[in-house]
C-alpha cells in the first residue's frame, strides 16, 4: 500500500481546497471565495460566504484538507470565523522538505506552478504564469466584482484546487522515494504536524501584536526632524558623521581608535568594509555596535519593526519553515523582534491583560548536550553557567570560579562556546575575541577536549549526511546533501538549530491548543497575552507547556525565563546610559522636543 492509498483508506474525506483574497499590510486578508473538491468523488463546491462552508456535506473536523501554503487558507478561515480543521496537509511544506539543501533558490522556486512542473503534474492541468498574473491583478485591484468576474475568479480558484489534488499523490510518492524509511502512520503524522504548524502560524498573525500606537505615530511623524539632533548627540563619542552624513575617513579613525585595523576586513580596493554584515561581526565592540545602530536609524524615515493594521495591531508574515532549519524569516523591518531591542519598548498589551515573553534558557546548548549525550556538556548546561563551567573544564579557571571572580575567562569561553556551535575557525575566533591566534587556538582546543563526545557526534553527523544524503529532525524536517561543494560547518550545526526550531513550533502549537493567545514567536521564545486575572496560573501553565515540548524533542524539560509586562515593555537601563531602554529615552527626548516645537 502506498502512502497515498493509506491516506485515502484511513480518512473518509480528503478535500482539496484553495481560497482567493485581497491583502493590505498589517491587516488580515479580505476573503473573496473558497473552492473545495472532494478528491475521492471529484465533486467541487464554490463558497462565497461562511454560510456556504458551514453547509458543505462533510464534517469539517473529520476531513483532511489538502492545500498549497496552509497559512493562506487558515488566515481566510479565521477571517470568516470558520474553526480551523484538525487535519491539514500543506504541499508547499512537503515539496520544500523534499528538496531543501541549504542552497539559495531563485524567487518562485517553491511556487505551486514550479512544483507542478518539477513533480510531474500533467501539463493540461497547469495554468500559465500569465493567466495567474491576470487573475491576481483582478482579485487584488478590485473590491467589487461583476457576476461574470466572480465566476471567472471561482473558475480560476477551482483550477488551483484541481491541480493541488493532482499534486497530492505525486508529492506523497516522492516522499516515500526520497526521505528516510518510516511507517505510513509515522510519516503521515509528521506531515499533518507541519500542516498544523502553518495553520498555527496563521492564528498568531491573525491575533496581531498590540503596541503603543500613540508613541508609534509620534515617532513616524517627528523622527525625520528629530533624528538630525539625535545622530549629532549620539555621534559625539564616535565622530563618524558630518551633518547627518556618514564619513568614511572618520570611520577609519574609529577603527584605529579601537585598535581593530589588523582584524577589520577590507574591500578589493583596500578600503575598510562598512556594510551591515561586517559591522554586525564586530557588535561585541560597544563603539561599532553603536555605529551600526546609528547608520540604521539615519537611513530610516519611520519606526522599523511594526506594520500596523486598521485595528491598531501589528502583523506581518512569519514564514515558518521557509528557512532550511525551519525557523521563521519574518521581515526585520516589519517585526518588532527583528531590529534593535529598543523598538520593543513600544510593545504594549491591551487593557486588562499582560504580555509574557517566555524564552528557553540556552536552548541551543541544551539541544547540543542532550542530542549528543555528552555528559560533560549536560552537567555544564545544568550548572547554571555553562561558560564558566567550560572555562573550569578547560583549565582556564579554578574549581569554584564564578562570573564575578573570573569575568575574563568566562567571557572568552562564552565567545568560544558560541563560536564552536557554528564551526567557527581559529582565525575568525581570534577576530571575534580581539585576541591572538594562540589564545584562540588554546580556547578552541580546551573546549574540544572538554566536550569530546559532542564533537565526535558532530563528526558522525557529517559522515551520516554523506552516506545517507540527508539529515532529519525528530518530526521529519529534512536537509538534503547538495551536489557540489558542501558547507560542513552549516551541516554540523543544522540538527541543533532545526531541533530548536521544531521545539518552538511544537510549543506554539501546544500553547494555542491549550487556549493561549500567542501573538509572536522568536527562534527560542513566544509572546503570550494573558488576562490579568489569570497571570499567575497562566504563566505557570505556559512554562510547563514549553518545558514539556522540550522534553518531547530532546528528552529533557528545558527551563524557561519570563519577562512580564502590563504596559510598555521596559528594556534595559543602566548607569552608563548604554542600555536599550536608555536609547529609547534618548530617541524620545528628541521626539518630544520636536513635538514641543510644534513642527
Amino acid at each position: 500500500m502506498t502512502l497515498y492509498e493509506y491516506l485515502l483508506d484511513n480518512y473518509r474525506y480528503v478535500i482539496s481546497v484553495d481560497s482567493e483574497y485581497r491583502f493590505t499590510e498589517g491587516n488580515s486578508p479580505s476573503v473573496v471565495c473558497f473552492v473545495y473538491q472532494d478528491i475521492k468523488t471529484g465533486e467541487s463546491f464554490n463558497c462565497t460566504s461562511a454560510a456556504d462552508i458551514l453547509d458543505l456535506p462533510w464534517p469539517h473536523d473529520e476531513a483532511v484538507y489538502i492545500v498549497f501554503n496552509a497559512t493562506a487558507e487558515a488566515s481566510c478561515w479565521l477571517v470568516w470565523n470558520i474553526p480551523l480543521p484538525g487535519y491539514v496537509i500543506d504541499l508547499w511544506a512537503e515539496y520544500k522538505n523534499l528538496i531543501q539543501d541549504g542552497i539559495k533558490r531563485e524567487k518562485g522556486y517553491y511556487s505551486l506552478l514550479n512544483c507542478c512542473h518539477r513533480i510531474g503534474v500533467e501539463k493540461k492541468y497547469i495554468m500559465s504564469e500569465e493567466q495567474k498574473e491576470h487573475f491576481r491583478d483582478l482579485i487584488i485591484h478590485q473590491t467589487e466584482y461583476s457576476d461574470r468576474e466572480m465566476q471567472q475568479i471561482l473558475d480560476y480558484c477551482k483550477a488551483d484546487v484541481v491541480v493541488t489534488g493532482k499534486l497530492l499523490p505525486l508529492v506523497l510518492n516522492h516522499i516515500e522515494l526520497r526521505l528516510s524509511k518510516a511507517e505510513h502512520e509515522t510519516r503521515l503524522q509528521q506531515i499533518l504536524f507541519r500542516g498544523r504548524v502553518k495553520t498555527a502560524e496563521a492564528q498568531v498573525i491573525h491575533s496581531g501584536i498590540c503596541c503603543d500606537n500613540e508613541k508609534l505615530n509620534l515617532f513616524n511623524k517627528y523622527w525625520p526632524e528629530a533624528k538630525e539632533n539625535f545622530i549629532k548627540e549620539q555621534d559625539k563619542t564616535l565622530n563618524c558623521f558630518d551633518n547627518g552624513v556618514f564619513k568614511y575617513n572618520k570611520f577609519v579613525e574609529l577603527i584605529h581608535k579601537n585598535k581593530l585595523e589588523k582584524s577589520w576586513p577590507k574591500t578589493p580596493k583596500g578600503n575598510f568594509k562598512s556594510d551591515e554584515k561586517t559591522l554586525k561581526n564586530f557588535e561585541d565592540n560597544a563603539d561599532i555596535d553603536k555605529l551600526r545602530l546609528l547608520i540604521k536609524l539615519n537611513g530610516s524615515g519611520k519606526m522599523l519593526g511594526y506594520c500596523v493594521g486598521d485595528d491598531g495591531r501589528s502583523r506581518t508574515p512569519l514564514y515558518w519553515l521557509s528557512t532550511v532549519t525551519g525557523r521563521t524569516a519574518a521581515s526585520s523591518s516589519k517585526y518588532p523582534f527583528g531590529p534593535s531591542k529598543w523598538v520593543r519598548e513600544l510593545l504594549k498589551p491591551k487593557d486588562g491583560c499582560a504580555y509574557a515573553y517566555i524564552d528557553y534558557k540556552q536552548q541551543e546548548m541544551y539541544v547540543q548536550a542532550y542530542l549528543s549525550k555528552d555528559q560533560n556538556m549536560i552537567t555544564a548546561v545544568n550548572s547554571g553557567d555553562i561558560y564558566i563551567y567550560t572555562a573550569i573544564l578547560a583549565g582556564a579557571a579554578p574549581t569554584g570560579a564564578t562570573k564575578e571572580t573570573h569575568p575574563k575567562p568566562r567571557q572568552l569561553y562564552k565567545v568560544g562556546v558560541l563560536a564552536n556551535s557554528y564551526g567557527m575557525g581559529i582565525v575568525s575566533l581570534a577576530l571575534k575575541l580581539s585576541e591572538s591566534l594562540l589564545i584562540a587556538k588554546t580556547i578552541q582546543t580546551g573546549i574540544k577536549r572538554a566536550y569530546k563526545k559532542y564533537f565526535q557526534w558532530i563528526d558522525d553527523l557529517k559522515a551520516r549526511m554523506v552516506k545517507q544524503k540527508r539529515l532529519q529532525t525528530k518530526f521529519g524536517w529534512t536537509r538534503h546533501l547538495p551536489s557540489g561543494d558542501v558547507n560542513f560547518r552549516s551541516v554540523g550545526n543544522w540538527p541543533v538549530q532545526a531541533t530548536g526550531a521544531e521545539m518552538t513550533r511544537l510549543a506554539m502549537v501546544m500553547l494555542l491548543d491549550a487556549g493561549f493567545e500567542v501573538h509572536a514567536t522568536v527562534h527560542d521564545a513566544v509572546l503570550v497575552m494573558i488576562p490579568n486575572k489569570n497571570i499567575g496560573p497562566g504563566i505557570k501553565q505556559a512554562q510547563e507547556i514549553m518545558s514539556h515540548a522540550a522534553e518531547i524533542m530532546i528528552g529533557y524539560p528545558i527551563p524557561t525565563d519570563v519577562d512580564l509586562f502590563e504596559s510598555n515593555w521596559k528594556q534595559e537601563r543602566n548607569k552608563d546610559k548604554t542600555g536599550d531602554g536608555d536609547l529609547f529615552d534618548d530617541i524620545f527626548k528628541e521626539i518630544n522636543k520636536a513635538v514641543a516645537n510644534g513642527n
